[in-house]
């Protein structure tokens, strides 16, 4: 009987091969893998890691996984758009879509319980945008 993992959050259990595969499909540069490969890297059949790919639990897991390391890269990328920004809109513009995200996040989770209601970052306008650019190049 194979051993199983006791996923985060409970319910269920993958078991280390499953873990592997949840590895592969969660690094984007592996996740395009052909499946042959996948399941000879980790030792089973292209028909079981097609199965394993749509147990709720696998496909749970990969999604942390994905957010993890999008988690890990969002410093680098921060920092990118931020040198970026005095001299590119669009770079302005996706800065806050992307802290937009995180504000959704905190929205739903309140520090009392309820939500957070902060200013609509996606209502600025091009012309808006521009005149924080240029706050951001006088600063």
């Amino acid at each position: 009987m194979p051993k199983k993992l006791a996923p985060a959050g409970g319910g269920g259990g993958i078991t280390h091969r499953q873990a592997r595969l949840v590895k592969i499909l969660a690094d984007p540069i592996q996740a395009d893998m052909p499946t042959a490969e996948i399941a000879d890297a980790i030792g089973v059949s292209t028909r079981t890691v097609n199965r394993w790919r749509n147990l709720p639990q696998v496909q749970e897991a990969v999604r942390k996984g994905l957010e993890k390391y999008m988690q890990a890269l969002r410093p680098y990328a921060l920092a990118c758009l931020k040198e970026r920004m005095p001299k590119d809109t669009q770079a302005l513009k996706l800065f806050f879509e992307l802290d937009r995200q995180v504000v959704q996040r905190y929205e739903v989770a309140g520090p009392d319980g309820g939500p957070i209601r902060l200013a609509a970052l996606a209502a600025y306008s091009e012309a808006d945008l521009a005149r924080l650019r240029d706050e951001l190049k006088e600063g």
